[in-house]
């Protein structure tokens, strides 16, 4: 899988389609591994938190949620990647995992976010994708080896696990449980509630156009005004203090 760094995380430059097929492939053989959902929130994050930047380099791939990413992989390094959105990737693996009899659980948000999740999913497809879903409730910052649940995930045997925990926790659970699973997790946050029916998504213009944390933003402000005003810009400074300094500290 082609990758190519923006400040210095790894995120893979190719279309949709090619990673949907060899995440399917990689659960199909019973591989262990963590796929993070990057957006520029994460890498920008990864610039000061040394631990999720180590957990980003040691995951199966970083694929590109977020049209700056996407914007930035083309110009620099003339890249035919799509974007790949955490709702539209998993309904794509969904719908390919149906077809190979690979099934899905859901770790994460609220009971009743996934029951709607699990229910629209298994509509869709028509194939009981959804082998089971937990909500696990409160995780600290610093999530610790929860051994009950993976037996509890395993258990359901599926060879996809949806995660949906927000960054970075989802990102640092999904590591820690990662080698012991056999198992391919997706940390895919804001897109169990997209999936679910619980949160409306920004129109598809606005998503192209790299907007759609506008309308998130305007939707939940008091939550997301530091995440999207001040790691968006930081992004910006990062990417300008690069290109002038050959540095990524701000």
């Amino acid at each position: 899988m082609l990758e190519k760094n923006i400040l210095g995380i790894p995120i893979v430059a190719e279309n949709t389609n090619s990673i949907v097929s060899d995440l399917v492939n990689r659960a199909k053989s019973g591989e262990s591994g963590y796929v993070c959902v990057a957006n520029v929130h994460m890498v920008t994050l990864a610039q000061k938190d040394t631990k999720l930047a180590g957990i980003m380099k040691k995951s199966i791939y970083n694929v590109a949620d977020g049209m700056p990413l996407v914007w930035y992989l083309k110009q620099k390094y003339k890249s035919n990647v799509t974007r790949s959105s955490g709702a539209e990737l998993a309904k794509k693996i969904a719908k390919e995992a149906a077809t190979e009899k690979i099934k899905i659980y859901l770790f994460g948000a609220d009971l009743h976010t996934l029951k709607s999740m699990a229910h629209n999913l298994n509509k869709k497809f028509k194939d009981e994708i959804i082998s089971g879903y937990h909500a696990p409730g409160k995780i600290g910052k610093k999530p610790t080896l929860m051994l009950d649940d993976l037996a509890k995930i395993k258990d359901k045997k599926p060879g996809i696990v949806f995660v949906g925990l927000g960054c970075p926790k989802q990102e640092m659970w999904m590591a820690l449980h990662a080698k012991q699973s056999g198992l391919v997790f997706i940390g895919i946050g804001a897109a169990f509630d997209f999936i679910a029916g619980t949160k409306r998504r920004a129109p598809i213009w606005m998503q192209n156009s790299g907007l759609e944390w506008l309308f998130r933003l305007l939707q939940e402000p008091r939550r997301l005004f530091r995440r999207y005003l001040y790691y968006n810009t930081l992004f910006g400074i990062y990417l300008v203090r690069e290109k002038i300094f050959g540095s990524k500290a701000p």
